[in-house]
């Protein structure tokens, strides 16, 4: 943290610089990623979370060192009390959270080696109080804390995961922990406990083999159900319940309401035919038993009455004009 000799804080800080800290190591400022930091650059106090206070701004790299200005959201109290401070130069001390990437051992001039922290990322700045040095870091591991120590583990593996955190290999279950997950009791023998999942086992292939054989009943009965719709609304078609281009409407309909319910729907309609031969009787025109000569016959009818019935037609025409068509 930069001072300016009159006690106050100045208004830009030093998030880091490439000089050895407290802690024994360095960070390459050029190593430094702040893309992600950018999209959320919170200002924390002391590094803890839930304790925002406000966020860093302009944040750029000069004469390697990374700074930023902090501004201060003022929302809660803590907030206003440390904005007082830092402004009083009571509170002067920065201290930054990386995601450690990559670290490597440099030689030292007297001897010796020291860690470097080549790559990593930010993720968060704080202000404190009394930092155990100006250049205080809190270092970060795929999400865990790492104490300096660390450091010098992960530059001679050579690798970007440290062997402190590492994940550890999952501890077997103990027999008694499988016993009571299997419902049996903790003292369970090896047996026993091998019997228990043995039956599980086999009831779970008993159930799946169940559940395959219920999934096919019921396509069966779908398309059974399928097929008779398609039936009943073919059979009002042949029967001129219902004209052809109303077939596919009739269907969708049979597969909501089902086959009886649309059997009942299609019982109700009259044939097209009749509907016809009653609008024609109630129009005036004698029904076919009551034609007595050729004009008796509607015009409906008297062009297919020839073919149909050759013998009432010559009749009719005989009792019209009279003329024998049989001769």
């Amino acid at each position: 943290m930069e001072k300016n000799g009159k006690g106050k804080a100045p208004r830009r800080m030093v998030l880091s610089d490439e000089s050895e800290n407290g802690r024994g190591f360095r960070v390459l400022t050029s190593g430094v990623r702040i893309d992600r930091y950018r999209k959320n650059p919170v200002l924390l106090w002391m590094h803890r979370r839930g304790e925002v206070i406000g966020w860093v701004d302009d944040i750029r790299v000069e004469d390697g060192r990374l700074t930023g200005e902090p501004k201060f959201d003022e929302a809660t109290e803590l907030s206003r009390t440390v904005k007082a401070q830092w402004e009083a130069g009571s509170v002067r001390a920065c201290s930054m959270g990386i995601d450690i990437e990559h670290v490597s051992m440099e030689p030292l001039d007297g001897g010796g080696e020291r860690a470097v922290v080549t790559q990593c990322s930010l993720y968060e700045v704080s202000l404190v109080d009394v930092p155990e040095n100006e250049n205080s870091v809190r270092l970060r591991h795929d999400g865990l804390v790492l104490e300096p120590s660390g450091l010098v583990s992960l530059a001679r593996e050579g690798e970007s995961v440290n062997q402190n955190t590492k994940p550890k290999p999952k501890e077997e279950m103990n027999l008694s922990e499988m016993a009571v997950l299997l419902g049996l009791d903790a003292g369970a023998s090896e047996e026993q406990v091998r019997q228990r999942a043995g039956e599980l086992k086999a009831s779970h292939a008993e159930l799946a083999k169940a559940t395959a054989e219920i999934k096919r009943m019921k396509e069966e009965r779908e398309q059974a159900e399928l097929a008779h719709v398609e039936g009943l609304v073919d059979a009002a078609v042949r029967e001129m319940r219902i004209t052809a281009d109303k077939k596919a409407r009739y269907v969708e309909l049979g597969k909501k309401i089902g086959s009886s319910a649309l059997e009942a729907v299609l019982n109700d309609l009259k044939p097209v035919g009749r509907i016809v031969e009653t609008l024609q009787h109630d129009g005036g025109n004698p029904p076919p038993g009551a034609w007595k000569k050729l004009s008796d016959v509607p015009a409906a009818e008297l062009l297919s009455l020839k073919e149909r019935d050759r013998a009432l037609y010559a009749k009719l025409y005989k009792a019209e004009y009279g003329v024998d068509l049989t001769q």
